[in-house]
């Protein structure tokens, strides 16, 4: 791990500042092929995330195991205000890992409803399915969070616009007054 990895993910922003002023290479990946912009993300240091975007480091960089980028590591993490810088600085929020999870899949299976809300306002994919083949707003019924699901389930537009089970084979037809049942009416 080099110095410049170690300070982004103590957040210590002056040691960041320091060592890109001495040339250190922003987008240098470590012994984990990740960026130190990967450790800050992953930390939710959103003040060195910053630093580190406006010296250039490539927002969507993937690290070199699993395809994972700093969007994913600060979802995966809960810190959304770290997320909500990524996506101002243009990270894809529809990017997929190598096992093909998504940063809203992954927002979803662990409850996180204003990130999930943040994704979906950057126009991250409710309907791109993850590892297992589950959409965003199935992983979050799996795993309890009902608030999040029907969240995604009213931004999904293949079940916006599907008709409920049976609602299509429903009588709404009332029977005319003439032939309304008795009031003593008794099923036989």
């Amino acid at each position: 791990m080099t110095d410049l990895h170690e300070a982004a993910e103590r957040g210590d922003i002056d040691e960041v500042r320091r060592l890109l002023e001495q040339g250190a290479p922003v987008d240098q990946l470590d012994d984990a092929d990740e960026t130190a912009l990967h450790g800050a993300a992953a930390f939710g240091h959103v003040e060195v995330g910053h630093v580190l975007l406006e010296r250039g480091a490539e927002v969507d960089q993937t690290d070199g195991d699993e395809f994972r980028t700093a969007l994913m590591a600060a979802a995966r993490n809960g810190h959304l205000s770290t997320v909500t810088l990524l996506l101002e600085f243009g990270a894809n929020p529809n990017a997929a890992d190598d096992y093909g999870e998504t940063v809203l899949v992954r927002a979803a299976a662990e409850g996180h409803l204003e990130m999930v809300r943040a994704l979906l306002k950057a126009g991250a994919n409710p309907s791109q399915r993850g590892e297992f083949e589950r959409m965003p707003h199935e992983e979050a019924a799996l795993n309890g969070h009902d608030e999040v699901a029907r969240l995604l389930r009213a931004h999904t537009p293949e079940l916006v616009n599907r008709p409920r089970p049976g609602s299509q084979f429903r009588r709404t037809r009332q029977r005319p007054p003439n032939q309304q049942r008795p009031r003593n009416y008794e099923a036989l």
